[in-house]
Protein backbone atom coordinates (compact mmCIF):
# COMPACT_ATOMS: atom_id res chain seq x y z
CA UNK A 1 0.00 0.00 0.00
CA UNK A 2 0.82 3.60 -0.71
CA UNK A 3 1.70 5.32 2.31
CA UNK A 4 2.94 9.04 0.88
CA UNK A 5 3.13 10.63 -2.53
CA UNK A 6 3.77 13.75 -3.35
CA UNK A 7 3.94 16.04 -6.37
CA UNK A 8 6.48 18.56 -7.21
CA UNK A 9 7.82 20.89 -10.07
CA UNK A 10 11.61 19.97 -9.69
CA UNK A 11 12.93 20.63 -13.04
CA UNK A 12 15.83 18.14 -12.16
CA UNK A 13 15.11 15.91 -9.21
CA UNK A 14 17.43 14.09 -7.59
CA UNK A 15 16.74 11.69 -4.50
CA UNK A 16 18.56 11.15 -1.70
CA UNK A 17 17.59 8.43 0.96
CA UNK A 18 19.43 7.19 4.30
CA UNK A 19 17.74 5.50 7.69
CA UNK A 20 14.28 6.59 7.27
CA UNK A 21 13.95 9.79 5.56
CA UNK A 22 14.46 10.75 2.21
CA UNK A 23 16.36 14.45 0.76
CA UNK A 24 14.54 15.23 -2.66
CA UNK A 25 16.25 18.49 -4.01
CA UNK A 26 16.46 20.14 -7.81
CA UNK A 27 19.67 20.29 -8.72
CA UNK A 28 20.25 23.75 -10.71
CA UNK A 29 16.95 25.25 -8.90
CA UNK A 30 16.73 26.20 -5.56
CA UNK A 31 14.24 23.62 -4.04
CA UNK A 32 13.98 20.58 -1.78
CA UNK A 33 12.30 18.85 0.81
CA UNK A 34 12.77 16.11 3.47
CA UNK A 35 10.01 13.70 3.44
CA UNK A 36 9.02 10.28 5.54
CA UNK A 37 6.57 7.45 5.34
CA UNK A 38 4.59 10.06 7.35
CA UNK A 39 4.39 12.63 5.06
CA UNK A 40 6.45 15.82 3.76
CA UNK A 41 8.97 16.76 7.24
CA UNK A 42 10.15 19.88 5.93
CA UNK A 43 10.61 21.90 2.89
CA UNK A 44 12.59 24.89 1.93
CA UNK A 45 14.76 27.33 -0.30
CA UNK A 46 18.58 27.90 -0.92
CA UNK A 47 19.68 31.32 -1.56
CA UNK A 48 21.79 30.21 -4.61
CA UNK A 49 21.34 27.27 -7.08
CA UNK A 50 21.77 23.44 -5.59
CA UNK A 51 24.82 21.65 -7.15
CA UNK A 52 24.33 18.14 -4.65
CA UNK A 53 23.04 17.20 -1.54
CA UNK A 54 23.31 14.00 1.29
CA UNK A 55 21.17 13.02 3.84
CA UNK A 56 22.48 10.72 6.76
CA UNK A 57 21.61 8.00 9.15
CA UNK A 58 20.43 10.12 12.10
CA UNK A 59 18.60 12.46 9.77
CA UNK A 60 20.62 15.31 9.16
CA UNK A 61 21.26 16.72 5.89
CA UNK A 62 23.75 18.61 3.39
CA UNK A 63 23.37 20.87 1.01
CA UNK A 64 26.08 22.25 -1.62
CA UNK A 65 25.20 25.43 -3.56
CA UNK A 66 26.86 27.96 -6.10
CA UNK A 67 28.32 31.17 -4.77
CA UNK A 68 28.61 34.45 -6.86
CA UNK A 69 31.82 35.20 -4.81
CA UNK A 70 33.09 31.56 -4.15
CA UNK A 71 33.28 28.39 -6.24
CA UNK A 72 30.65 27.17 -3.49
CA UNK A 73 29.62 26.36 -0.26
CA UNK A 74 27.83 23.74 2.06
CA UNK A 75 25.45 23.76 4.69
CA UNK A 76 24.80 21.17 7.22
CA UNK A 77 21.39 21.00 9.55
CA UNK A 78 20.41 18.51 12.05
CA UNK A 79 17.26 16.55 11.68
CA UNK A 80 15.46 19.77 13.40
CA UNK A 81 16.90 21.94 10.64
CA UNK A 82 19.45 24.08 13.25
CA UNK A 83 22.73 24.42 11.88
CA UNK A 84 25.69 22.43 12.26
CA UNK A 85 28.16 23.83 9.58
CA UNK A 86 28.70 26.09 7.15
CA UNK A 87 31.82 25.64 4.85
CA UNK A 88 32.72 28.48 1.90
CA UNK A 89 35.19 26.46 -0.65
CA UNK A 90 37.16 29.68 -1.93
CA UNK A 91 38.51 28.25 -5.04
CA UNK A 92 37.66 24.26 -5.69
CA UNK A 93 34.68 23.18 -6.99
CA UNK A 94 32.21 21.25 -5.30
CA UNK A 95 31.40 18.01 -6.63
CA UNK A 96 29.94 15.37 -4.56
CA UNK A 97 29.14 14.82 -0.33
CA UNK A 98 29.22 12.18 1.70
CA UNK A 99 28.32 11.18 4.82
CA UNK A 100 29.62 8.62 7.13
CA UNK A 101 27.35 5.52 7.95
CA UNK A 102 26.24 6.62 11.39
CA UNK A 103 26.42 10.27 10.29
CA UNK A 104 28.68 11.71 12.41
CA UNK A 105 31.42 12.91 9.06
CA UNK A 106 30.55 14.63 6.02
CA UNK A 107 33.24 14.40 3.01
CA UNK A 108 33.51 16.92 0.32
CA UNK A 109 34.93 16.16 -3.11
CA UNK A 110 36.21 18.96 -4.85
CA UNK A 111 38.13 19.72 -7.90
CA UNK A 112 40.53 22.88 -8.58
CA UNK A 113 43.78 23.96 -9.85
CA UNK A 114 47.09 24.38 -8.38
CA UNK A 115 49.82 25.60 -10.43
CA UNK A 116 48.19 24.61 -13.39
CA UNK A 117 47.52 21.38 -12.34
CA UNK A 118 44.02 19.50 -12.15
CA UNK A 119 43.71 18.60 -8.61
CA UNK A 120 41.15 16.73 -6.72
CA UNK A 121 40.20 17.41 -2.85
CA UNK A 122 38.59 15.68 -0.23
CA UNK A 123 37.54 17.54 2.91
CA UNK A 124 36.30 15.82 5.76
CA UNK A 125 34.35 17.08 8.77
CA UNK A 126 33.20 16.34 11.86
CA UNK A 127 29.25 16.94 12.38
CA UNK A 128 28.49 15.17 15.06
CA UNK A 129 27.31 18.87 16.36
CA UNK A 130 27.19 22.44 15.79
CA UNK A 131 30.85 23.98 15.47
CA UNK A 132 32.86 25.87 13.08
CA UNK A 133 34.50 24.75 9.76
CA UNK A 134 38.13 25.69 11.70
CA UNK A 135 37.32 23.05 14.53
CA UNK A 136 35.11 20.45 12.43
CA UNK A 137 37.79 19.62 9.74
CA UNK A 138 39.72 16.92 10.18
CA UNK A 139 41.95 16.67 7.06
CA UNK A 140 42.39 17.41 3.46
CA UNK A 141 43.07 14.61 1.20
CA UNK A 142 44.69 15.78 -2.44
CA UNK A 143 44.83 13.46 -5.53
CA UNK A 144 46.74 15.36 -8.31
CA UNK A 145 46.13 14.80 -12.14
CA UNK A 146 42.35 13.70 -11.26
CA UNK A 147 38.77 14.32 -11.78
CA UNK A 148 36.67 13.91 -9.00
CA UNK A 149 33.04 11.92 -10.10
CA UNK A 150 31.59 10.40 -7.26
CA UNK A 151 32.46 9.91 -3.32
CA UNK A 152 30.83 6.85 -0.67
CA UNK A 153 31.81 6.49 2.85
CA UNK A 154 31.94 2.35 3.45
CA UNK A 155 31.11 0.32 6.47
CA UNK A 156 34.19 0.24 8.39
CA UNK A 157 34.63 3.86 7.88
CA UNK A 158 37.11 4.35 4.58
CA UNK A 159 35.84 6.45 2.14
CA UNK A 160 36.13 5.96 -1.80
CA UNK A 161 36.35 8.37 -4.51
CA UNK A 162 36.18 7.61 -7.94
CA UNK A 163 38.11 9.92 -10.18
CA UNK A 164 38.51 9.60 -13.82
CA UNK A 165 42.07 7.11 -13.61
CA UNK A 166 41.77 5.60 -10.09
CA UNK A 167 39.65 5.46 -7.28
CA UNK A 168 41.03 7.47 -4.30
CA UNK A 169 40.76 5.17 -1.06
CA UNK A 170 41.22 7.22 2.66
CA UNK A 171 41.30 4.76 5.73
CA UNK A 172 40.18 5.92 9.05
CA UNK A 173 43.31 7.29 9.95
CA UNK A 174 42.89 9.57 6.90
CA UNK A 175 45.68 7.76 5.14
CA UNK A 176 45.11 8.00 0.97
CA UNK A 177 46.21 5.87 -1.63
CA UNK A 178 45.08 4.86 -5.09
CA UNK A 179 43.96 2.20 -7.28
CA UNK A 180 44.21 2.21 -10.97
CA UNK A 181 42.07 1.06 -13.72
CA UNK A 182 42.18 1.74 -17.47
CA UNK A 183 39.69 3.04 -20.24
CA UNK A 184 37.07 5.19 -18.54
CA UNK A 185 34.09 5.21 -16.42
CA UNK A 186 30.95 4.29 -17.98
CA UNK A 187 29.17 2.94 -14.94
CA UNK A 188 29.55 3.25 -11.13
CA UNK A 189 27.73 1.56 -8.44
CA UNK A 190 28.17 1.75 -4.56
CA UNK A 191 27.75 -1.40 -1.63
CA UNK A 192 28.42 -0.69 1.48
CA UNK A 193 31.94 -2.58 1.05
CA UNK A 194 32.66 -2.21 -2.54
CA UNK A 195 32.62 0.61 -5.00
CA UNK A 196 31.93 -1.66 -8.64
CA UNK A 197 32.80 0.12 -11.93
CA UNK A 198 31.96 -1.19 -15.53
CA UNK A 199 34.83 1.08 -17.92
CA UNK A 200 35.31 0.91 -21.39
CA UNK A 201 38.00 2.40 -23.93
CA UNK A 202 37.42 5.12 -26.20
CA UNK A 203 35.33 3.23 -28.94
CA UNK A 204 32.97 1.34 -26.48
CA UNK A 205 33.99 -1.69 -27.75
CA UNK A 206 35.96 -3.52 -24.95
CA UNK A 207 34.51 -3.32 -21.09
CA UNK A 208 35.75 -4.20 -17.96
CA UNK A 209 34.22 -4.86 -14.84
CA UNK A 210 35.83 -4.00 -11.77
CA UNK A 211 35.09 -4.40 -8.05
CA UNK A 212 37.59 -2.93 -5.11
CA UNK A 213 36.66 -3.44 -1.74
CA UNK A 214 36.85 -1.08 1.68
CA UNK A 215 40.94 -1.65 1.60
CA UNK A 216 41.24 -0.94 -1.87
CA UNK A 217 41.93 -5.03 -3.50
CA UNK A 218 41.08 -5.04 -7.14
CA UNK A 219 39.18 -7.58 -8.82
CA UNK A 220 38.52 -7.26 -12.96
CA UNK A 221 36.82 -9.08 -15.43
CA UNK A 222 36.61 -8.41 -19.54
CA UNK A 223 33.30 -8.33 -20.71
CA UNK A 224 31.56 -9.30 -23.75
CA UNK A 225 29.34 -6.77 -25.63
CA UNK A 226 28.66 -3.66 -23.78
CA UNK A 227 26.52 -2.57 -20.57
CA UNK A 228 24.09 -0.69 -19.94
CA UNK A 229 23.60 -0.19 -16.43
CA UNK A 230 24.69 -2.25 -13.10
CA UNK A 231 23.43 -3.37 -9.87
CA UNK A 232 24.48 -5.04 -6.69
CA UNK A 233 22.07 -7.20 -4.35
CA UNK A 234 22.45 -7.80 -0.57
CA UNK A 235 23.85 -11.00 -1.16
CA UNK A 236 26.63 -9.94 -3.29
CA UNK A 237 25.82 -10.32 -7.00
CA UNK A 238 26.34 -8.19 -9.47
CA UNK A 239 23.50 -8.33 -12.69
CA UNK A 240 25.04 -6.22 -15.79
CA UNK A 241 22.21 -4.78 -18.24
CA UNK A 242 23.28 -5.74 -21.81
CA UNK A 243 20.82 -5.29 -24.78
CA UNK A 244 19.03 -8.20 -24.61
CA UNK A 245 20.39 -10.03 -21.61
CA UNK A 246 21.31 -9.52 -17.86
CA UNK A 247 24.40 -11.24 -16.53
CA UNK A 248 24.73 -12.11 -12.61
CA UNK A 249 28.17 -12.28 -11.55
CA UNK A 250 29.27 -13.19 -7.89
CA UNK A 251 31.32 -11.19 -5.89
CA UNK A 252 34.50 -12.72 -7.09
CA UNK A 253 33.16 -11.36 -10.46
CA UNK A 254 32.87 -15.30 -11.57
CA UNK A 255 29.20 -15.20 -14.28
CA UNK A 256 27.07 -17.25 -12.57
CA UNK A 257 24.15 -16.90 -15.23
CA UNK A 258 23.08 -14.88 -18.10
CA UNK A 259 19.02 -14.28 -18.71
CA UNK A 260 17.40 -12.87 -21.66
CA UNK A 261 15.67 -10.04 -21.19
CA UNK A 262 13.89 -7.58 -23.68
CA UNK A 263 15.64 -4.87 -25.64
CA UNK A 264 13.12 -2.64 -24.26
CA UNK A 265 14.51 -3.09 -20.71
CA UNK A 266 17.32 0.02 -20.21
CA UNK A 267 17.09 0.17 -16.01
CA UNK A 268 17.74 -2.14 -13.15
CA UNK A 269 17.50 -1.76 -9.27
CA UNK A 270 17.29 -3.86 -6.61
CA UNK A 271 15.63 -4.09 -3.31
CA UNK A 272 15.45 -6.71 -0.65
CA UNK A 273 17.48 -8.98 -3.05
CA UNK A 274 14.71 -8.60 -5.77
CA UNK A 275 15.49 -7.33 -9.40
CA UNK A 276 13.58 -5.12 -10.99
CA UNK A 277 13.82 -4.23 -14.58
CA UNK A 278 12.60 -0.83 -15.94
CA UNK A 279 11.20 -0.67 -19.37
CA UNK A 280 9.15 2.46 -21.02
CA UNK A 281 6.32 0.76 -20.80
CA UNK A 282 6.32 -1.20 -17.26
CA UNK A 283 8.55 -1.91 -13.86
CA UNK A 284 8.38 -5.44 -13.15
CA UNK A 285 9.98 -7.88 -10.71
CA UNK A 286 12.70 -9.99 -12.60
CA UNK A 287 11.04 -13.43 -10.85
CA UNK A 288 7.45 -12.18 -12.34
CA UNK A 289 8.65 -12.06 -15.81
CA UNK A 290 10.38 -15.24 -15.77
CA UNK A 291 7.06 -16.91 -14.15
CA UNK A 292 5.13 -15.53 -17.11
CA UNK A 293 7.79 -16.71 -19.99
CA UNK A 294 7.45 -19.94 -18.09
CA UNK A 295 3.67 -19.91 -18.80
CA UNK A 296 3.58 -19.15 -22.04
CA UNK A 297 6.40 -21.88 -23.09
CA UNK A 298 4.30 -24.13 -21.28
CA UNK A 299 0.94 -22.99 -22.87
Amino acid sequence: STQHTFTHRYTNPVLKADGSRLLTYDRGGYSYRIDSSSGLNYSGRTEATLITGAISSRGSYALAVAENRSAGSVIVRSRSNEIILEWLSASDQIVDLAFSDNGSELAVACVGFEENRLVSKVYIFDVSSSTTAETAEQAVLTFENALPLALDYKSDGNIHLICDTFVGVINSSYEASTVSFSNSVYRYYFTSSDTILLTTDVSAVSFTLTSIDRQGNKEDVQIRGGGNDIAVDDRGNIYLLERTSIQRFNSSLELLEEISVDSSIFSIATLNNTLYLLSDSQLARLSDLEASRAAETEG
